[in-house]
């Protein structure tokens, strides 16, 4: 299925409202969950802070490991997620001939979502 969103062999419909909207929730819901499980630990500092000054493999238990690599998958699958469907949409886009309205509106608000999705990397 994802090889067709990327081929744009989808229709701009399914790729945008199944693959954009509702995957790009999904994803963002994961992506916080993981985000909420990892705040409790990070003792004030923000996560940049923390893994970047403070975090240390000879303290760690295995919970704090269990929840990084949960964050991490996490955080790696937002952003190709999020590469995956820009390129999908806008191919769909790109095969969509009924009306050049719609198929701009969907670009472009599909890079909005996109945006409001990885503002949570942004400090």
């Amino acid at each position: 299925m994802f090889k067709k969103l990327l081929n744009g062999e989808l229709s701009l419909r399914e790729a945008f409202w199944k693959f954009g909207v509702l995957g790009l929730i999904i994803c963002n819901i994961i992506f916080r969950i993981s985000q909420k499980l990892l705040a409790p630990r990070l003792q004030g500092y923000t996560i940049r802070d923390y893994y970047s000054k403070h975090f240390s493999f000879v303290t760690l238990d295995g919970y704090m490991l269990s929840v990084t690599l949960f964050y991490l998958f996490a955080m790696v699958l937002l952003i190709s997620y999020c590469i995956i469907i820009v390129m999908g949409v806008w191919r769909s886009a790109a095969e969509y001939n009924k009306s050049i309205w719609l198929r701009q509106l969907s670009r472009i608000l599909i890079l909005i979502f996109v945006f409001i999705s990885l503002r949570g990397f942004i400090p």
